[in-house]
């Protein structure tokens, strides 16, 4: 509990240094395609899907150093085990610090890592709602938080991204979630 406490406050304090600066460089909209993975060796990994929006901040006048965050709804679907199906909606925020390197005029690159925290809305293994704990057997997380680290190209106002996630809590007992995550986007 500690430890939540403690990446709530710093990313609380790098939110605010954020607004503080006024500076606000970007907001977009994101679709993305995600291979999501509970297993130890990626064998468990199905098919996922987000859409979300994006509003970043700059955090210092002098150097390109931004904050993003964001929100985004991610649907889970896929066979898990033997032809068992995972059906599950989640909504993640993640929470972003990165350096945005401009190449040229139309070309610049988005290196960053951060936070992100996961709210399961609901989900179903085959007919079983995997957060009734008398119907599953076992209890699943409705929380999750982890770190993720990317980058993103972009190219005007269209961006190209790549991400790793890992959460630092279990969903459910031995399974601690992973995700790569390509996302397509557009900044207005």
């Amino acid at each position: 509990m500690k430890s939540i406490k403690t990446i709530l406050a710093v990313c609380l304090m790098v939110m605010a240094s954020a607004v503080y600066a006024q500076a606000d460089a970007w907001k977009g909209v994101r679709v993305g395609y995600n291979s999501y993975d509970c297993g130890a060796d990626g064998a468990d990994a199905v098919m996922a899907l987000s859409a979300g929006y994006v509003h970043s901040f700059a955090i210092t006048e002098n150097l390109p150093l931004f904050v993003e965050v964001g929100g985004e709804l991610l649907w889970v679907n896929g066979d898990v085990v033997d032809g068992v199906k995972l059906k599950m909606w989640s909504l993640q925020v993640p929470v972003s610090i990165g350096y945005k390197w401009a190449i040229n005029d139309d070309w610049s690159i988005y290196p960053n890592v951060g936070v992100y925290f996961r709210g399961n809305l609901s989900g179903k293994m085959g007919d079983l709602d995997i957060f009734d704990e008398e119907e599953i057997g076992e209890e699943w997380e409705r929380f999750n938080y982890g770190l993720h680290v990317g980058t993103t190209a972009n190219y005007k106002n269209f961006n190209l991204g790549v991400k790793y996630g890992l959460d630092l809590n279990e969903i459910a007992e031995d399974c601690k979630s992973k995700m790569w995550t390509i996302t397509l986007g557009y900044n207005f």
